[in-house]
C-alpha cells in the first residue's frame, strides 16, 4: 500500500448514515485522526476523523467530539481514508480458488484497497455460481467476490471446442445454464469473443443468452471480438456489442477497449 493512502480495506462498508454524537461518552474500537476522507458521496474530501465501533462507522467529520475515546487511534494525517474499492475486472479466479491459503488472501488486491474482486471476466467464469460460492465460503478468502457467468464454459458444455453453431436443443441447454447461474447470484453474462471457442459464435447466439441475463436484471460484459483488423475490425466489434445490448435490452460494458496497430489510427482522425 502506498504510504500516502490509508484505505479501509477491512470494513464491510461506509455507512450511508453516520450517527451524530450524543453527550454521553462513546467508546470506539478505532479512531482515525486527521485523514483526508472520501466517503464516496461527493468528489470533495473532508479532512477530519473517522470513528469505528465493531464493523460500523459511527462518525465521520471534521473532528471527533470530545466525548469520543478509542481503544486504538491511528494518525492518518496526510493520508486518504476511503471505502474499499471494487475491481471490476480481475482474473483473480485462480488465486481465490487456490488450495494455498496465502494466495486466497488476494494480497495484491487488499494492499491496494480493493475489497471486492469481480471474477468470471472475458467469458471464462463457470456457470456453477452456487458451487463456487460454497467453495469460497469453505476456504476463506481475503476479499469479497462477485461473479459473472462465463460464455466459454456454457458453450463448451454443449459444443466442446467445435467451430459450429448450437442446435436449438443445445441452445436451450445453454440458456438454462445462464438462467440458473443468474438465479444463483451471477452479475450477468461475460464473453470473450476474441478467444476460441467463444469466437466461433455468431452474434445471434450471444444475443439469445444475453436476453436470459437481461430477464434476471443482469448486465453484459465483453472482451470484444476484435481490437485491430484480425477479423471484423474494431469498429465492427463495437457495433456488435452495442447491437447485443440493444437487442437483449441490457446494459453493456466493453472490456479491454483499445486500438491495436497503425491501421487503426484512422479511427482517431
Amino acid at each position: 500500500m502506498h504510504q500516502s493512502s490509508l484505505l479501509l480495506a477491512v470494513l464491510a462498508a461506509f455507512s450511508p448514515s453516520l450517527h451524530a454524537a450524543t453527550d454521553a461518552p462513546v467508546q470506539l474500537d478505532l479512531l482515525l485522526r486527521g485523514g483526508t476522507i472520501y466517503t464516496g458521496d461527493a468528489q470533495t474530501p473532508v479532512v477530519g476523523d473517522v470513528g469505528i465501533m465493531g464493523d460500523r462507522i459511527v462518525f465521520a467529520g471534521k473532528a471527533a467530539p470530545a466525548q469520543f475515546s478509542a481503544r486504538r487511534t491511528i494518525d492518518a494525517t496526510g493520508m486518504v481514508v476511503a471505502p474499499g474499492f471494487i475491481d471490476a475486472h480481475t482474473h483473480a479466479d485462480v488465486d481465490l480458488h487456490s488450495k494455498d491459503p496465502k494466495k486466497r488472501l488476494n494480497i495484491p488486491f487488499v494492499t491496494q484497497g480493493v475489497t471486492t474482486s469481480v471474477i468470471g471476466n472475458d467469458g471464462f467464469g463457470g456457470f456453477d455460481i452456487a458451487a463456487q460460492a460454497q467453495r469460497l465460503r469453505a476456504a476463506p478468502i481475503g476479499t469479497n467476490v462477485a461473479m459473472y457467468v462465463g460464455f466459454g464454459p456454457v458453450r463448451i458444455d454443449q459444443l466442446g471446442e467445435a467451430n459450429q453453431a448450437p442446435t436449438p436443443a443445445q441452445l436451450e441447454v445453454m440458456k438454462h445454464h445462464v438462467s440458473q447461474a443468474m438465479c444463483e447470484g451471477a452479475l450477468g453474462l461475460s464473453t470473450g469473443l476474441f478467444y476460441p471457442p467463444q469466437n466461433y459464435s455468431k452474434t445471434e447466439e450471444v444475443i439469445e443468452l444475453a436476453k436470459v441475463a437481461a430477464r434476471h436484471g443482469g448486465i453484459y460484459d465483453s472482451h470484444i471480438r476484435d481490437e485491430s483488423m484480425y477479423n471484423i475490425g474494431l469498429k465492427g466489434s463495437i457495433d456488435e456489442v452495442i447491437r447485443i445490448g440493444h437487442e437483449a435490452k441490457l446494459p453493456v460494458h466493453v472490456a479491454h477497449i483499445k486500438a491495436l496497430g497503425v491501421d487503426r489510427q484512422s479511427l482517431e482522425r
